[in-house]
């Protein structure tokens, strides 16, 4: 089985709330752990915030 391309990955991702949740969590870690968030990572963070799914 060959490895996927990263457009097959970002597709994969985006037809599995599993994967959206890890990805998502992955980021918030991130964010967590950095005192320095680039402009675009503050504009995801703040939309993730603002449409905050459970």
């Amino acid at each position: 089985m060959r490895k996927r391309n990263y457009f097959e990955e970002q597709f994969a991702i985006s037809l599995s709330q599993d994967l959206q949740k890890k990805y998502i969590a992955k980021f918030l870690e991130k964010c967590q752990n950095s005192s320095d968030l680039s402009e675009i990572d503050c504009r995801i963070l703040s939309s993730v915030i603002r449409n905050k799914v459970d």
